[in-house]
């Protein structure tokens, strides 16, 4: 009896593990098959960064994707969707009319057999504020009873200049204001499409919606309202057959609680999400107000290294510049290196302002996620806790005027931007110190009182560190010292010295005179706002009646007065109370200086090229994949820069972007040399005329490609010690002279 149990027990098992490994080899055929149906190709796109043109980059195309429900994510649908985002960004090649840049997008429809491709008007003119590009093509998919049209909608994902203007643009109520009329720009031409094409399509109507950043958001909105209107577009839309992916996707729709929240995802399962938890874009707007998305959201891995390592394998292959800048030694692209840092001066010899890890006293976040949670916390709590708010005092006017006015600017514009910008950052990073610490802290008497004292203390200190830089030459020259040193030297400096003693004793006083020097140091700093966007626009080689009219704009009230408080706010914000304020490491500084310095990092996880290069690590077709397109090396020599592949590809030689000449310091035999800079890495040198062996060394850093960074690097630290003073002295003078 126990033998024959034995053996049918056996048989069974037997059987039980046949059916299990005909069902794995099922499973793999099928996957095989899938892969095997896709369709190799290459695509053109435009790169986020570092480039001069246009790249290539291979694709798998597959129909297979659109069979299943779009409530599923798949893993390869995600890919291409985002392979056809970044097809959609406006073409960068010199050639590129606005009238073509949709070239790249109507390329790679065509490669996949899509037909009837069509943009609207906004995809073929200079982007505006609230404009919206958006491309449109269908296929015909399958045969007889089982055929479908699978109609693809794709806003312009990139490349969009003054359209960041619209994602500042959130309105006060409702889904995110900018997004929102990108959305009904769409809709309204996709309408149009499908009235013209509708009786080419066959079967069911599939649609497949995809988006990058603003084109997410709005790409986004898009399909959640094909969900709630299946109508729409005039045929009949199924909401396991509206496909959309999105990546990158700043936050867009407000939710009243945590139910309504759940519902935006548990009811709209067929959008996707993707992005990384550092990505500065998704900040905003902020979460805070209660913005989310509609569908679900899957963010990268980011924290594994692992997966990290093969996001870098495919990132080399997509872009090797991006790939070399994100790998390079204590790389300030890798969102992993974020560092704290402080200001450190050494005044032993001479002057020198060194950048140090921060002191671990003041706490400062070590994670790029948890500092811009901190900076957006305290900007939220302190000056814009909701979304009426940000509309009502102007911030949401004036951002948009400050991204629409740079952001609108090519390559050679913005350069000059800077360079009429920079010549006044010292005394604006001084000033906004200074308007902090009075604004924020000294609004409390008790405070006040004391923060009076240390200054009455500080003067002769910082008396003593203006006569130092007399005797150091790289400083001698600056504006921002020749303006402190005068000052210092006027019979109106006396004279404010002894009226704050006077405030000292006389505490009635007190409140009344911190009102006016606090009035007086948001003016201060709003006036260097005015005075140094002025200064840049005035750069501009535009026609001289729209530089007028930007000045115009851009100077005003209406723009410099918010955009000084937010960036004031942001950047220098602590609840801890201020320490040492007259010290260029103290936590506010620091947090300031730690902001700036790894300000390289926050986009960089953006980059479209990262992007797929993490979803290429979570999909198969892309495994063990080596294509020469951009396994590639950027070389170079004095004649110019080209791309080379170890199969033997060579890119046409391109002539050197060199930037602006500057003055390298005084070598050991006194000679003075000139150096200029290519992005590609390659560096020029020449001996220096005459005329340029007395300049200010700080010239070097206006044309560095890190020069404008330095310059607020070292104007927070070193300014602040001297303007702290200055400008509540003058204000106090001025105060007492109309008395």
């Amino acid at each position: 009896m126990n033998q024959k149990f034995k053996k049918i027990t056996a048989v069974l098992l037997s059987l039980m593990m046949i059916v299990g490994v005909f069902a794995n080899l099922a499973a793999v055929v099928s996957a095989t098959d899938e892969n095997e149906d896709a369709e190799k190709g290459e695509f053109i796109y435009a790169p986020h960064t570092y480039t001069e043109g246009d790249l290539e980059d291979i694709y798998y195309y597959t129909d297979s994707v659109f069979s299943g429900s779009a409530t599923e994510y798949n893993e390869h649908l995600a890919t291409m969707s985002m392979i056809l985002a970044a097809a959609s960004i406006s073409s960068q090649d010199a050639d590129a009319s606005y009238e073509v840049k949709s070239r790249n997008l109507s390329s790679l429809l065509r490669s996949w057999d899509f037909v009837g491709f069509d943009v609207n008007e906004y995809y073929t003119q200079k982007p505006g504020e609230q404009t919206m590009g958006v491309g449109m093509a269908y296929k015909i998919i399958g045969e007889g009873d089982d055929a479908y049209t699978i109609l693809a909608i794709v806003p312009r994902s990139a490349g969009y200049q003054k359209e960041w203007a619209g994602n500042f643009t959130v309105g006060e109520e409702g889904v995110h204001e900018g997004f929102a009329n990108g959305r009904d720009i769409i809709l309204e031409f996709a309408e149009q499409y499908v009235a013209e094409n509708s009786d080419a399509f066959v079967g069911d109507v599939k649609v497949w919606t995809v988006g990058y950043s603003r084109g997410a958001g709005v790409a986004n909105l898009l399909a959640a309202y094909l969900d709630d209107n299946g109508n729409a577009l005039g045929v009949e839309l199924k909401k396991e057959n509206i496909f959309a992916y999105t990546f990158g996707t700043p936050s867009n729709v407000q939710y009243e609680d945590e139910e309504e929240k759940a519902a935006l995802e548990s009811n709209y399962l067929n959008i996707h999400n993707r992005y990384s938890e550092y990505d500065i874009v998704t900040y905003a707007p902020f979460k805070a107000w209660n913005f989310t998305y509609y569908g679900t959201t899957k963010l990268f891995d980011v924290n594994n290294e692992e997966k990290k390592e093969e996001m870098l394998s495919f990132l080399k292959n997509t872009n090797r510049v991006i790939y070399d800048l994100y790998t390079e030694e204590n790389s300030a692209a890798d969102p992993d290196n974020f560092t704290p840092v402080m200001v450190q001066l050494d005044l032993s010899d001479g002057l020198k302002a060194e950048i140090v890890p921060a002191d671990p006293v003041y706490e400062i976040p070590t994670n790029q996620k948890d500092f811009l949670d901190s900076r957006i916390s305290f900007l939220v709590k302190n000056l814009v806790p909701d979304r009426e708010t940000y509309v009502e005092e102007g911030y949401q006017y004036a951002l948009q005027r400050l991204t629409s006015l740079y952001f609108g600017l090519d390559a050679e514009q913005s350069a000059l931007l800077f360079e009429g910008m920079s010549h006044d950052l010292v005394v604006l990073a001084a000033s906004y110190y200074c308007y902090f610490v009075s604004d924020f802290y000294l609004a409390d008497e008790d405070a006040a009182s004391v923060a009076i004292v240390v200054l009455v203390e500080a003067l002769p200190l910082i008396e003593s560190f203006i006569e130092m830089l007399a005797e150091t030459a790289e400083y001698g020259s600056s504006e921002w010292y020749i303006y402190a040193k005068e000052f210092f030297e006027t019979e109106a400096y006396m004279q404010i010295k002894e009226m704050l003693g006077a405030m000292i004793s006389d505490p009635k006083q007190l409140a009344t005179d911190l009102a006016v020097i606090r009035d007086f140091l948001k003016g201060f700093a709003c006036g260097m706002t005015a005075k140094v966007l002025g200064s840049g626009v005035e750069a501009l080689t535009i026609d001289e009646a729209e530089k007028a009219e930007l000045i115009e704009t851009m100077t005003s009230d209406e723009v410099v007065i918010p955009l000084t408080e937010f960036f004031v706010y942001l950047l220098l914000g602590s609840d801890d109370g201020i320490v040492a304020p007259f010290s260029p490491d103290n936590k506010n500084i620091s947090l300031a200086v730690t902001f700036l310095s790894n300000a390289g990092r926050y986009m960089r996880v953006h980059n479209n090229e990262i992007i797929l290069s993490w979803l290429r690590t979570e999909d198969s077709f892309y495994e063990n994949e080596d294509w020469h397109i951009h396994d590639t090396q950027l070389c170079f020599d004095e004649s110019g820069h080209w791309v080379e592949c170890p199969c033997g590809y060579t890119e046409e030689t391109s002539v050197h972007a060199f930037g602006e000449w500057s003055t390298l310091p005084v070598t050991e035999d006194d000679k003075v040399m000139s150096i200029r800079f290519c992005p590609c890495g390659y560096e020029e040198y020449k001996d220096a005329p005459a005329e340029e062996e007395e300049a200010d060394l700080n010239v070097g850093m206006l044309t560095n490609p890190n020069g404008p960074l330095t310059i607020v690097l070292i104007c927070i630290g070193v300014a602040a010690v001297i303007a702290a003073a200055i400008v509540m002295v003058v204000k106090s003078y001025k105060s007492k002279t109309k008395k």
